[in-house]
């Protein structure tokens, strides 16, 4: 995240196909070179991860600070779209750092591969979805709400693992974790001791789009009392640490936490988990 802010497109109207049919061609060097970059780590990331060979046209609507991604080729399935999805934020997020002057705020994909019958099937602001968190997005349906409070996600943990490049997420994960260790560790140098933790099995991360600040371990080897003590102390540094910032204000958007052991191949436990007001007091 950068410190200049970037201006609004003010655009509250939804995609249309009609909107991407008007779109028009790259001009210009940033444009041009957005495209060849779309291009190619789109068809890299997707072609490599789910073997499918598409083909992606550019399209651009400066009005609407809109690009449009249009995918030819066979039938896509969801996984791909949301392929085409993150692979299409990460670099949109790459050339916005690069050319601060990039006059785009929202990518749509659409669906291309029936010509006679093309569909939006993405559509997102690549500068607030820091985290390029791509979930399957059905227009039909109602909308779910937000998550209960405190109630952790495997989304939520999956974008908590992308590292975070905001300065204050940094610091605040890294003062977290520290505090931890202390916790925990005690004065303990013992690093074979299967209790001990460190930055190799333990972290801190962030999920915006919950509001979730999720602290884990994997530690596959840790039995049942082990865990819910570790949980325990686990859960009292990232209250007191959700609490503290919230208190802090500037705009501290976690008010929430959630703490996991993890197996390591692929298992989670959530073992606590609430929001900053459980110790307020």
């Amino acid at each position: 995240m950068g410190a200049e802010s970037v201006p609004s497109s003010g655009n509250t109207d939804e995609a249309t196909i009609a909107t991407w049919r008007d779109a028009r061609r790259a001009k210009g060097e940033v444009e041009i070179e957005t495209e060849a970059a779309l291009g190619h780590d789109v068809s890299l990331g997707v072609g490599e991860e789910y073997n499918y060979p598409g083909r992606y046209g550019v399209g651009y609507s400066p009005s609407r600070r809109e690009l449009y991604i249009a995918v030819s080729g066979p039938a896509v399935e969801p996984r791909v779209v949301q392929g085409v999805a993150k692979s299409a934020c990460l670099t949109l997020r790459m050339m916005a750092d690069i050319y601060k002057d990039l006059p785009y705020d929202e990518y749509v994909v659409v669906d291309n591969t029936r010509p006679t019958a093309p569909v939006i099937v993405w559509e997102d602001d690549f500068r607030t979805n820091t985290g390029c968190i791509t979930q399957a997005i059905d227009r039909s349906a109602p909308d779910p709400g937000p998550p209960l409070i405190g109630q952790p996600t495997e989304q939520g943990l999956a974008a908590a693992r992308i590292p975070s490049v905001d300065k204050r997420e940094i610091r605040v994960a890294t003062e977290a974790v520290r505090q931890l260790f202390v916790d925990w560790n005690a004065n303990s140098r013992l690093v074979d001791d299967p209790r001990y933790i460190s930055d190799e099995n333990t972290s801190i991360g962030f999920a915006p789009h919950e509001g979730v600040m999720y602290l884990w371990a994997t530690k596959p080897e840790w039995d049942r009392n082990t865990r819910e003590e570790w949980a325990e102390a686990a859960a009292g540094v990232a209250c007191r640490t959700v609490l503290a910032e919230s208190r802090a204000g500037n705009e501290w958007g976690y008010a929430q936490y959630a703490v996991a052991v993890l197996d390591g191949a692929g298992g989670t436990e959530f073992l606590r988990w609430g929001t900053a007001d459980g110790c307020a007091s």
